[in-house]
This record gives C-alpha cells, structure tokens and sequence, in this order.
C-alpha cells in the first residue's frame, strides 16, 4: 500500500494513526463512543465469578515464598 502511494512506511502508519485518531476524537465529541467498560460488561456473568479469594484460604497460602 505505501509502494502503490509512493509514499515511506513511516508515513502511512502516520497518516493511518493520525486518521484513527481524528475518528475516534469526532466519535466521542458525538457521544457514540461507548466505554471499555460498556463494550465488555456482555462478558461479565451477572452474578459472582464463583471464583473466591483464594487468600482467605491458608492452605492456598502453603509454601508460598518458600525456596
């Protein structure tokens, strides 16, 4: 793509970075940008992880900083 505009590599990630940037910028002015958090919360389960914390449990602590 660069060789077909005649142009270094360098400045097509510039010009391709600066045009993100500028799309990106003009989406959030627009208030259509949604948050990390928003775009991720559908992976989230609604409920707890099941995953408890693994600290409070001594056992899971045994050995731990042992050589």
């Amino acid at each position: 793509m660069a060789r077909a505009q005649k142009i270094s590599k360098s400045e097509l990630v510039r010009r391709s970075l600066e045009q993100y940037l500028e799309n990106q910028l003009r989406s959030s002015k627009d208030g259509n940008r949604s948050s990390l958090h928003q775009r991720l919360k559908k992976y989230v389960p609604k409920s707890g992880t099941g995953v408890r914390d693994l600290a409070s449990n001594p056992k899971h602590l045994e050995g731990l900083g042992a050589e």
